[in-house]
């Protein structure tokens, strides 16, 4: 979600980059020559979870001008942006947030038109293996949003607060939506193997809602490499299952 990380990446880094612009960050993206020739080829542009009415002409002028600029792939935050300004070409795939927890909304989503969708990090290990398909994506670390708001929830955004747990949250705001975070990160690194033997192959580390560091770039990656635990971090339902 920040294009800093694009200056922090290597191509030995990874096999391609989703990106989240916000409006300021195309001019960017296809003015910056390292930017443009080095990632937009091999970058998957991730549209918001709500685009509404009036930000839609914005986001039609915005693909039509990183497909000039060598983008082909775009992600969608919702069903209904499958309809925008995409060329017939392109290829367009399901974000996380269009919840996809069975085999049944995987075809849905195949005859819509999306080539690959995003198994959600509240998915557990019992439901992943009764719906594996190699036409996904899997999320292996993250900041997990909570939620998301287009209202300014009552709290700052330079503060960190607890629930009754004591679990910390931060409050971030990116394409006029609040996101209420987990400090917490959701990790499975060290699953890898057995993610892989099940039959998922595209694997994702999410570095929104993250400072762009090259110490915690390279920690991160270490610990894809490794096939390590991450200290500290969760795995939400993974193994506690669907409540």
């Amino acid at each position: 979600d920040n294009v800093e990380w694009l200056h922090q990446l290597s191509d030995r880094d990874c096999d391609g980059v989703i990106m989240c612009p916000e409006p300021g960050d195309v001019h960017h993206l296809v003015s910056n020559w390292k930017v443009r020739e080095r990632w937009l080829p091999k970058t998957i542009i991730a549209l918001p979870p709500f685009v509404p009415g009036r930000d839609i002409s914005h986001w039609n002028h915005a693909i039509r001008q990183l497909r000039e600029n060598g983008v082909s792939q775009w992600m969608c935050g919702h069903a209904g942006q499958k309809y925008l300004a995409f060329d017939r070409r392109d290829t367009v795939f399901a974000g996380p947030e269009i919840w996809c927890m069975n085999r049944a909304t995987q075809a849905a989503l195949a005859k819509q038109g999306f080539s690959r969708f995003s198994y959600s990090t509240e998915d557990d290990i019992l439901n992943l293996k009764g719906a594996v398909s190699p036409d996904s994506f899997f999320m292996l670390f993250a900041l997990v949003p909570l939620f998301v708001s287009r209202i300014p929830p009552a709290t700052s955004q330079d503060v960190s607060f607890t629930d009754a747990r004591g679990n910390r949250f931060f409050l971030f705001k990116r394409n006029r939506l609040f996101y209420l975070v987990g400090a917490q990160p959701f990790c499975l690194a060290h699953r890898r193997d057995a993610l892989h033997e099940l039959g998922l192959r595209n694997f994702v580390l999410d570095f929104s809602f993250c400072l762009p560091r090259s110490r915690y770039l390279k920690s991160i990656l270490g610990l894809y490499r490794e096939k390590r635990k991450m200290d500290g971090s969760t795995l939400f339902n993974f193994k506690s299952g669907l409540k």
